[in-house]
């Protein structure tokens, strides 16, 4: 499954983020912060979607 999470590094964000790709999900992640291997960053600004 292709999950996109938002702001996922957050309290609860980076155990669900993990998890998620331990179990083989596809994973990407918008925000700048260190994330597991084999996981997307995709770097945005939630403010300015135009």
């Amino acid at each position: 499954m292709k999950i996109l999470f938002l702001g996922g590094t957050r309290f609860i964000g980076p155990h669900a983020v993990k998890r998620l790709a331990e179990a083989g999900h596809e994973v990407a992640v918008c925000s700048a912060a260190s994330l597991p291997q084999g996981v997307v960053s995709i770097t945005g600004d939630r403010a300015r979607l135009g």
